[in-house]
């Protein structure tokens, strides 16, 4: 488990690629914890995520760099095998174009998308529709 919570400017891009991602490799990680971590690019996500094989939880919470391509980025490495993912306060997210990439994590339980935007009720129906057997929790909190 790796839970680096509120590390804001502590947690370079530099810092992540250097040693986290090559840490990885010989102690591999099944949870990461990341909230706060404004700095985290796309391109740092995706780094540690292709590090991280077997993760299963994530949360990037506050991570205010972080775009709809870092969902591609998650489902790309990790569609086999994540069960927990939470995306609150990413304020860079919206609902609307990272749906299509949500419903493709046949093993995702737990979804967190409070105070992300673009959450309709279209979108609500159609995570119901597509993921309503599989997910135990949804959170929703802060959504317009």
């Amino acid at each position: 488990e790796l839970h680096l919570g509120f590390c804001g400017r502590a947690l370079s891009e530099k810092c992540l690629l250097s040693t986290i991602c090559k840490s990885a490799v010989t102690y591999p990680l099944k949870s990461v914890s990341l909230r706060g971590a404004y700095r985290l690019t796309d391109k740092g996500l995706e780094s540690l995520l292709q590090s991280s094989p077997n993760l299963s939880h994530l949360d990037l919470s506050c991570c205010s760099f972080l775009t709809n391509m870092a969902m591609k980025a998650i489902v790309r490495c990790t569609s086999d095998t994540l069960e927990s993912l939470v995306l609150d306060g990413c304020a860079n997210l919206n609902a609307e174009s990272i749906v299509h990439d949500l419903v493709k994590l046949p093993k995702l339980q737990k979804l967190s998308l409070s105070a992300v935007g673009g959450v309709t009720d279209e979108i609500v129906s159609e995570l119901g529709v597509q993921m309503g057997g599989q997910l135990r929790e949804l959170s929703l909190a802060h959504c317009m």
